[in-house]
């Protein structure tokens, strides 16, 4: 893969700003002296119950519709088939993320057997506030590959196209407007 199609602005926006920005917020708030105690562990509280899997379900669904538009420019037999697997596995990371959500929020339901405690009151499943971490990481690192991967594809596709109209212009010199009609 080329990096030159990775775009700082896109990153930023895609991935700083849903991930880190609520964290950020948060932090700023637990600056002033008067409030840093009312937002002792404000982050761990924020993302402990697996919040996190909100963001691993939108970025998930993102990165299929850029799987979506590489497999509609795509020439290499392979390459669409891994672009379909990888569309099928984060599918997947969206059901797990629903599930994982859904199932935490199942200790607000008032008939709901109680959360066992664990040593950090803020994190009540390790297990979901770790997968929802790991999810996260992952899907930030695939979604960026396949976006650089798009933008790759549709350079290529835009420098093919060009260069088939000049040689078509080069080949029917006297009679060239045809060629721009070929193409479209």
């Amino acid at each position: 893969m080329n990096y030159d199609y990775f775009q700082w602005d896109w990153f930023g926006i895609n991935i700083v700003v849903p991930v880190l920005g609520p964290l950020l917020v948060l932090w700023l708030f637990s600056l002033p002296t008067k409030v840093a105690a009312l937002t002792k562990h404000i982050v761990i509280k924020s993302i402990g119950k697996g919040e996190l899997f909100w963001a691993v379900m939108g970025m998930a669904a993102a990165t299929c519709y850029d799987l979506d538009a590489l497999k509609a420019i795509e020439t290499n037999a392979t390459s669409v088939k891994i672009a379909n697997w990888a569309y099928a596995a984060h599918f997947c990371v969206i059901m797990f993320a629903v599930l994982m959500v859904g199932l935490n929020s199942l200790e607000s339901i008032p008939s709901a057997p109680p959360p066992t405690p664990t040593a950090n009151p803020h994190i009540p499943d390790k297990f979901i506030f770790g997968s929802s971490i790991i999810f996260l990481l992952a899907v930030i690192g695939t979604y960026t590959v396949v976006h650089a991967k798009l933008l790759e594809q549709e350079a290529n596709v835009r420098k093919n196209a060009i260069m088939k109209i000049q040689e078509c212009v080069a080949k029917h010199k006297a009679n060239a407007e045809h060629c721009v009609e070929d193409m479209k």
